[in-house]
This record gives C-alpha cells, sequence and structure tokens, in this order.
C-alpha cells in the first residue's frame, strides 16, 4: 500500500532530472515491489498506478537502470527489485553487485562503481581586479600622442606598443 507521496516521487525525479545538466545518479529504495527489472528495462508484475506513472516517468527521463537482480528476500514472499540505481549516461555505473543485507534489513546491500572524471579547482586563475584600478593614471597615459609613438611602424609593432600599453594599465591578482 502506498502512502499520499506516489505523485512527488515521479514529480521529484522529473524535477532532478531537468535540473542537472552533468552526470546524475539517483540510489534508493524505490518500493514499488510490483516492478521487476532486466536489461530491457521494467517488467510490471501486477498493475497499479503508481508503478504505471513510475514506469512512465523513467522512459520520460530516458534516464538508465543499472541494477537487474532482486534486493529484498523475505522468507514466503516473491523477492522484489526495490533498490534501484539509476544514471543519465549508460556507463556511468559499472561493476554492480549485490552484498550482504547491513545490520537487521531484509535489502542486500549494493555495490558498484561510479565512473566519472576528477576535474581540479584552479585557485590560482587570474582575476583583473577593477576596483583597484588607477584610473587616473590610466586617463593620463591614454593621452599619449599615439600618431608619432606609431610613426613608421608597421601595423604589427603598433599593435605590440598598444598592447604593452593596455597590459601595463591591468592589475590582476593571483
Amino acid at each position: 500500500m502506498h502512502d499520499g507521496n506516489d505523485d512527488k516521487l515521479t514529480d521529484l525525479l522529473l524535477e532532478v532530472h531537468s535540473k542537472i545538466t552533468g552526470k546524475l545518479v539517483i540510489v534508493g529504495d524505490f518500493n514499488l515491489p510490483h516492478l521487476c527489472w532486466d536489461e530491457n528495462g521494467p517488467h510490471l508484475i501486477e498493475n497499479d498506478n503508481l508503478s504505471n506513472a513510475f514506469v512512465e516517468c523513467y522512459r520520460n527521463t530516458y534516464m538508465y537502470q543499472h541494477q537487474h537482480f532482486p534486493t529484498r528476500h523475505v522468507p514466503n514472499q516473491r523477492a522484489n527489485y526495490l533498490d534501484l540505481v539509476f544514471s543519465n549516461e549508460e556507463n556511468v555505473i559499472c561493476e554492480i553487485s549485490n552484498g550482504c543485507p547491513i545490520g537487521n534489513s531484509d535489502h542486500d546491500s549494493l555495490l558498484f562503481t561510479i565512473s566519472c572524471e576528477y576535474v581540479p579547482f584552479v585557485k590560482d586563475k587570474k582575476r583583473f581586479l577593477y576596483d583597484k584600478g588607477n584610473f587616473e593614471a590610466i586617463r593620463k597615459d591614454i593621452n599619449k600622442d599615439w600618431a608619432t609613438i606609431f610613426h613608421g611602424k608597421s601595423t604589427e609593432e603598433s599593435w605590440l606598443i598598444l598592447k604593452e600599453s593596455l597590459r601595463g594599465w591591468q592589475r590582476v591578482s593571483a
């Protein structure tokens, strides 16, 4: 039996999926005992509104569900596929297997590897400190007689002179 949060499950899945631009992995006990999963996707064992809504939501997100074996085992009951692993990229989850239940749980634990790349944070990126600029000095320096300075110079030589002046006006912080 499900409670009044049935719609919230599919709404939350759709919202999270729509807001993530990078890799997304969602893992949890989805408590959908009327679904079983294999490489071809979900299969309804019994027809119920929440399972139907969840399957439709799953298909609308084009996500992948990587876990294809039962994770809940209770004596004299059908084993269930309750604990699921979703991602928005096919190869982000690999080497998935089940482990022993933790504590008194009747759910298997899930063991898997998430394939992702590490992008280090670059702290020493240089940024211009516009609030620290000496605009009075820039105003004085910019009023040079550029025609005389550039006279007889090639376009490339003139650009290098101007570029060097521009760089001198910049203050940067590492």
